[in-house]
């Protein structure tokens, strides 16, 4: 009874089929696996670039495979004559799964695509075309160009959340259906075309006689545009960080001498504003800023306190609100290396063609996948423009001599003058905007 159980799941012979320029191409095989690096010669063959998003999509070379220790030379399949290799340790499902989305990768029509073994449905995993379905049928009857994170919001609802990142996996296929992404692994299907940038606004190709283009130029808000408040509406929330996050701006150092108040002064300011602070203080036991490795789960890596809170703020519940880093004595050695190896490429709007990303590896792009991707770069995640940071330092002439920081933040050199005593202060919320104004002033005569 038991051989009657699995005979049901063997098949003689295994096939899979597509059609390529009219043509019929078919693999058979007595073996699933066997079928699968079939179909890895094939696309190789057929100069298909492996996009290495995933591990069972990169190609790797022998002293790559030394590097994995988690994995065994026979573990990988080598593409004759090559030396090249992919993984084939997974589950036979998944791995027909993968084979199917690289050839539809590779411009193959879904449809076409025909696999004899009804035990394993292909179609399960292709996910994309439920959200791209969703998509296209929504802005069929969208008044204006929507980003990802709009698009998501509007079709949620109606198909549910597949997987563990949904956003990420619009956000992508959207990118990958446009005609000018610039992505190099786009399909050649095209349903989208790209309006704006920064973050990206899309709109169908099939409506695009109905897109009137603006001629005008992206208002750019200047710190000397911020609306002066009255005492109903402090604190003003700004969609945009100052300390960051509005175009052509960059992070902020407070500097000054150690008894002059700049810390107290600051988080005044914040709170005035309507910021919400998150103090970042780096102890010697601080594994890392955006991600660290958890002493208490065998080293698995895991969000550090910056990257927690780049996610909440990235958050659509939480777009109106914003989240300013503030590390107090920056200066010392250890701080400022880990500011400018983790930090780098998030503190100025003036370099990076004008975005703030994040960094990623295969080990912890799966932590930041909410995060918006950068075209043509897979391992760079954009952080939200309600992010911003503050920097306080008595030793501001050192940190002037270091030019990984220094060409990314912009300095403001405080002194006694610049306070009234606290006692004095009868409107906190006025003294906010104004302490604003005085710390932004080294960036008004260059935007």
């Amino acid at each position: 009874m038991i051989v009657d159980y699995f005979n049901d799941f063997i098949l003689e012979s295994y096939k899979l089929s597509f059609f390529d320029n009219e043509q019929e191409v078919e693999f058979e095989s007595d073996n699933r696996k066997k079928l699968y690096t079939d179909i890895i010669d094939w696309l190789y063959t057929h100069h298909y670039k492996f996009p290495n998003d995933i591990q069972l999509r990169t190609l790797f070379n022998i002293d790559d495979i030394k590097k994995l220790k988690q994995y065994r030379l026979d573990h990988f399949y080598e593409i004759p004559n090559t030396g090249k290799c992919v993984i084939i340790n997974s589950g036979i499902k998944q791995l027909l799964s993968n084979a199917k989305k690289m050839l539809i990768d590779y411009g193959i029509d879904e449809k076409s695509i025909s696999f004899n073994d009804e035990n394993i449905n292909l179609n399960n995993n292709m996910n994309e075309q439920t959200y791209i379905k969703a998509a296209v049928e929504y802005m069929k009857t969208a008044n204006t160009p929507l980003s990802s994170k709009e698009i998501w919001e509007k079709i949620k609802d109606k198909i549910g959340t597949i997987g563990q990142t949904p956003e990420a996996t619009l956000t992508a296929q959207l990118l990958k259906y446009s005609d000018n992404s610039g992505l190099k692994d786009k399909y050649k299907t095209s349903y989208f075309t790209i309006v704006e940038n920064n973050p990206a606004k899309f709109w169908l190709i099939e409506r695009k006689p109905e897109l009137q283009v603006s001629k005008e130029p992206e208002k750019i808000l200047k710190p000397s545009e911020f609306e002066k408040p009255s005492e109903d509406t402090l604190p003003i929330i700004y969609r945009q960080n100052p300390f960051g996050g509005v175009p052509k701006s960059e992070a902020v150092c407070v500097t000054g001498k150690s008894d002059i108040g700049k810390s107290s002064k600051v988080e005044m300011m914040l709170k005035g504003l309507g910021h919400k602070m998150i103090e970042i203080d780096i102890p010697t036991t601080t594994r890392g800023l955006l991600v660290e490795r958890s002493l208490s789960k065998k080293g698995k890596t895991e969000l550090g306190d910056v990257g927690y809170w780049i996610l909440e703020a990235a958050k659509p519940e939480n777009k109106d609100n914003l989240y300013t880093f503030v590390f107090d004595e920056c200066h010392y050695p250890r701080k400022l290396n880990m500011i400018n190896s983790e930090l780098f490429f998030c503190l100025s709007k003036r370099k990076n063609n004008g975005l703030r990303t994040i960094k990623t590896t295969r080990e912890t792009e799966h932590l930041f996948s909410s995060l918006e991707p950068v075209e043509d770069r897979p391992n760079s995640r954009i952080i939200p423009d309600n992010v911003g940071f503050i920097f306080i330092s008595s030793q501001g002439e050192s940190l002037e001599e270091t030019p990984d920081f220094s060409t990314r933040v912009n300095f403001a050199h405080l002194t006694t003058q610049d306070f009234v005593p606290d006692e004095e202060l009868k409107n906190p919320k006025k003294f906010s905007l104004d302490f604003l104004n005085r710390i932004l002033k080294p960036y008004k005569k260059v935007l």
